[in-house]
């Protein structure tokens, strides 16, 4: 068990410093007043003592004191710093006298007003002080909190994207499943680019958002899967209207996630075939596909949109939008990239 160290020594290097100039410019006062009594070179010894004891009470006041103050002990903590005043300068100031004899105190009425301008001096020093500890404080406090929410929504990040690779491979090998028992020569070109998809999946496990063209280039991939199985079922249309679609970020799968929810819940065929249009916009991703609803959606995990949602509260505090009139529609916001 590691021994405790004094108060004094769990000050902050910037809290020294600033003892440390208080100390010298406290020193230095002397020099600085215009008192004929200060121009004695005796004087210097007893300042010097006094600077310490300065600096004795300002660490009370600023670290100790203020931090127990309530409003209504203001009249015991100031009755408390006079008297420390006291007991700390008249024994010495006395002393020094004796030794010296050096009559620094030219009256009660001077030696009153020398302590209550010194004690002022101190309190002021002390509220300064003590503000400038409570604004770092309040500042760490901020940055803590920033971090620590900062790393919950790492987290949350993390645990969602790890919903996204047993979502997918769900539904793949239950492509790949259909595939093998219709066509069972379309099933390793299908596994190729199945590996491929996963190629991209390990590369963006640690990526928060994809550039708009990787997210792009891997739904066209997705789409090669799609038709591999349902032919001409599904039929899609990509329509690019973005002018810096190198300046834009989407959450990895977005796209993907999208493609999933459509063929889930809508029942495609040769006669009635399901048509998506992918159309990107400068600030979004809209996908969109007449409505053929199956009576009994094929079951699954249920978190693919609301995986999708959650993302892109915690990255932008956005959300995706879904519009149902004679189209399915669904928008996902496009996040800007920072430039430095």
């Amino acid at each position: 068990m590691k021994e405790k160290k004094p108060a004094l020594y769990q000050l902050k290097r910037t809290d020294k410093i600033i003892f440390i100039i208080f100390f010298i410019i406290f020193s230095l006062l002397p020099i600085l007043t215009d008192d004929d009594r200060n121009k004695e070179p005796e004087i210097y010894p007893i300042w010097i003592v006094l600077s310490i004891d300065a600096i004795v009470l300002v660490y009370l006041i600023a670290f100790k004191w203020l931090k127990e103050f309530k409003n209504k002990y203001y009249l015991i903590l100031l009755l408390k710093i006079f008297a420390i005043t006291l007991l700390l300068l008249v024994p010495q100031i006395f002393i020094y006298n004796l030794l010296f004899e050096a009559k620094l105190i030219v009256s009660q009425h001077e030696f009153f007003v020398d302590v209550l301008s010194l004690l002022l001096y101190i309190l002021i020093i002390s509220s300064i002080l003590f503000g400038l500890i409570m604004f770092n404080k309040n500042i760490e406090v901020q940055i803590k909190l920033l971090k620590n929410e900062s790393t919950r929504k790492s987290n949350e990040l993390r645990v969602l994207k790890s919903q996204i690779d047993p979502h997918f491979l769900f539904n793949n090998l239950n492509t790949l499943d259909a595939l093998i028992d219709t066509d069972v020569k379309k099933a390793k070109p299908y596994i190729e680019r199945l590996a491929k998809l996963y190629q991209y999946l390990l590369a963006t496990i640690d990526e928060d958002t994809v550039s708009l063209n990787e997210e792009i280039d891997f739904a066209k991939d997705y789409i090669y899967l799609i038709k591999e199985r349902f032919g001409n079922d599904y039929q899609f249309q990509i329509i690019n209207q973005c002018k810096k679609d190198e300046d834009k970020l989407i959450p990895p799968c977005a796209i993907q996630t999208a493609f999933e929810n459509i063929i889930k819940h809508n029942n495609a065929s040769k006669q009635n075939p399901i048509t998506i249009k992918i159309i990107i916009e400068d600030e979004h991703v809209a996908i969109s596909n007449n409505i053929s609803l199956k009576t009994n959606p094929v079951k699954s995990f249920g978190i693919g949109l609301n995986n999708l949602q959650s993302r892109y509260k915690i990255l932008c505090n956005r959300t995706i939008e879904v519009a149902i009139d004679d189209h399915y529609t669904i928008t996902l916001p496009l996040i800007q990239k920072l430039t430095q």
